[in-house]
């Protein structure tokens, strides 16, 4: 098999873990509907609180509370990017947290997510949501900034993911996804996983920065690559590259 970001072969580390020798890529093969997946169960592993969100599946303000200096401190890194006239897109937006530390620092904004309760919570905030997959999304608008935080990392068609994401945007792409090392090799790090039914974080790409930027440069102008909020993360300021 093909790295997405390269085009070497991969490796196996596990039985559904593949490696590119080549710039470090790692892509993980999910045995289940990976859709299906981050639509019904992704917000209720083990792992999440589950006070985030009630029984009647409304979340609660414990999920914005727990977001809330992660968000923050998103506005604040690309504070530099911000314009009170753009149009804003962000994708697998969550409950809205980011959206609402954002919306007074920009013109308007609009979301896409998958799951249910936190499309209803997005609406609730006021916010304009898509309810379906970005590469699904069909429209004819185009946005100042389009913005993705700790999405990329799963979507299985990386490629066209950056390619449609560089087609709407008119000015940047912001985009953060997870590292299992810093870029400084520094701090926290993550373990790698084989995925399975029962063992699966939604992570179907790891990138290297070296991967991360063999993909995008097909299709952005990289400003800026540096340590993202939730580190180990690689934050991406880009420009979409004009069409030929």
């Amino acid at each position: 098999m093909k790295c997405h970001c390269c085009g070497s072969e991969y490796k196996n580390v596990y039985q559904n873990t593949l490696k590119c020798d080549t710039c470090g890529h790692i892509h993980r093969i999910y045995p289940g509907d990976s859709v299906k997946y981050h639509q019904e169960q992704y917000r209720t592993i083990e792992r999440r609180d589950h006070a985030e969100i009630d029984a009647e599946g409304n979340v609660t303000e414990l999920f914005h509370e727990k977001r809330k200096d992660i968000c923050s401190k998103r506005v604040e890194m690309i504070d530099q990017y911000l314009n009170e006239k753009y149009s804003w897109l962000d994708i697998g937006a969550g409950a809205g947290t980011f959206a609402k530390h954002l919306q007074d620092k920009v013109d308007s904004i609009e979301c896409t997510e998958l799951d249910p309760s936190l499309i209803s919570e997005c609406k609730k905030l006021g916010f304009t949501t898509y309810e379906e997959d970005f590469l699904k999304l069909e429209t004819s608008k185009s946005y100042d900034v389009i913005s993705a935080w700790h999405v990329l990392e799963h979507v299985e068609d990386i490629e066209n993911f950056l390619k449609k994401m560089s087609q709407l945007a008119l000015k940047r792409c912001i985009i953060e996804i997870p590292l299992l090392i810093s870029l400084s090799c520094e701090g926290r790090q993550r373990k790698l996983v084989d995925p399975t039914i029962d063992n699966y974080d939604g992570h179907t790409h790891y990138f290297s920065k070296e991967s991360f930027e063999s993909i995008a440069s097909k299709y952005f102008d990289i400003l800026e690559i540096r340590e993202g909020v939730q580190s180990p993360a690689l934050l991406a300021i880009m420009e979409p590259k004009e069409s030929e």
